[in-house]
């Protein structure tokens, strides 16, 4: 369970002054959880003679709220933002990072595709007898626009050079302002491909070649794709590949909370899955 804080952290891609924290949150959380097997114990009980607590255990890099304990203006913001990284030696006590508005990010905006933008896509493609693929794309490539300084993490500071500070180059998974600059980044690649845009859908791309025709749709950092020509789906991944370290997905299974369903009498959508939870959470599941 702790090391998959560090898998995660590693996975995303984190600047290194932040893998330090990583582990001691997965040792933090090890110690706690697992059993010794002599003692049927674990690390924590044998050391302190007490059972650990863990109802407040929370994942790693997940969004909390510092609350403001110095009493200022009434209508000052009373709590900021931040993403958690680690617990400190208080058993009650969070370790986090929050940015400011206007000092750390302005423009946080990105475009998102709709549920309906997705439904006429693959209505048009089962219509065009298209194939629809899937990718997924590494999120920590969005080049930040803005300046973003952060402090060298406690107890590994460059001991000749304890006041300097980090620059960062790519916007980190956790900035408000990571998605815009993702959206940016990526849009940027694609047009520089010959894609265009669409004028209404802004997440919707197309790239036409006499009679072939090649349609993307995106949807933060997951693509669907297809077209009239397997050359050009191969193609476009070449292109993304050039650029972006991505995983295919092969055809589109599950998008959005969407199944989809692809054969030679076209495409079909349902949610099966989403209606048999429902039904096995209220226990109202016929027996098979």
């Amino acid at each position: 369970m702790g090391w998959l804080n560090v898998e995660i952290t590693l996975s995303l891609k984190l600047l290194t002054f932040f893998w330090d924290e990583a582990i001691n949150t997965a040792c933090y959380v090890q110690n706690r959880v697992i059993l010794n097997k002599h003692h049927q114990k674990t690390s924590y009980e044998i050391f302190y003679k007490q059972k650990p607590k863990a109802g407040h255990f929370r994942a790693f890099g997940c969004l909390c709220t510092l609350l403001h304990t110095e009493t200022g203006p009434k209508f000052d913001e009373k709590a900021d933002e931040c993403y958690f990284m680690g617990y400190s030696s208080n058993e009650t006590a969070y370790c986090g990072f929050y940015q400011q508005e206007g000092i750390d990010y302005e423009e946080v905006f990105a475009p998102v595709a709709q549920l309906d933008a997705i439904r006429i896509f693959l209505a048009y493609a089962s219509f065009k007898g298209i194939t629809v693929y899937q990718m997924d794309v590494a999120f920590l490539y969005g080049t930040l626009q803005e300046e973003i300084y952060v402090c060298q993490y406690p107890r590994f500071e460059d001991s000749a050079n304890p006041e300097h500070v980090y620059k960062l180059d790519k916007a980190l998974y956790g900035l408000h302002q990571a998605p815009h600059d993702w959206y940016a980044t990526l849009i940027d690649h694609i047009l520089a491909n010959c894609y265009t845009r669409g004028a209404i859908d802004q997440t919707l791309f197309w790239k036409r070649e006499r009679d072939e025709l090649i349609l993307v749709q995106i949807y933060v950092d997951d693509i669907i794709f297809g077209s009239t020509s397997d050359s050009f789906c191969k193609e476009f991944e070449n292109v993304m590949k050039q650029k972006f370290e991505m995983s295919s997905m092969g055809e589109m299974t599950f998008f959005l909370g969407l199944q989809v369903k692809q054969d030679a009498s076209g495409i079909l959508i349902h949610q099966g899955k989403h209606v048999n939870d429902i039904l096995a959470k209220f226990h109202l599941m016929m027996p098979t």
